[in-house]
């Protein structure tokens, strides 16, 4: 889903979260890999969540031939072929868009509170 947040200018954030499935293997308990059915827009440091993951876990390394992705900690439950898994994007490519040419410093500042407030909300 995109976002747009401002008054003056307009940011547009990206994607913030990804759906993914489980495929290969089932995942056992106390691994910290587990293989998906496609690595789209996944990156190192994106959050991995999903029943069976410990919680505040992101993704340390990737590897694009198996779909493989090793994370932080290790799973506490079984994980099912065909697991939903959600990707939370650490990062997001911004497209600014600026619909005046004339922007204030506490414009520039509301814009700025947003996009950090965008991206690091339900991260506390």
């Amino acid at each position: 889903s995109r976002s747009q947040i401002g008054t003056a200018s307009t940011v547009q954030l990206g994607e913030t979260k990804s759906i993914k499935s489980v495929v290969g293997v089932s995942t056992v308990v106390g691994v910290s890999t587990i293989t998906l059915n496609n690595l789209d827009n996944v990156v190192k440091n994106d959050l991995i969540i999903g029943t069976g993951l410990p919680s505040n876990s992101t993704i340390t390394s990737i590897d694009t031939n198996t779909g493989l992705v090793t994370f932080t900690g290790t799973t506490t439950a079984v994980i099912s072929i065909g697991a939903q898994i959600t990707i939370k994007h650490a990062t997001e490519d911004h497209t600014f868009i600026f619909k005046s040419s004339i922007l204030t410093i506490f414009c520039l500042e509301k814009v700025i509170s947003a996009v950090f407030n965008a991206l690091f909300k339900g991260l506390e």
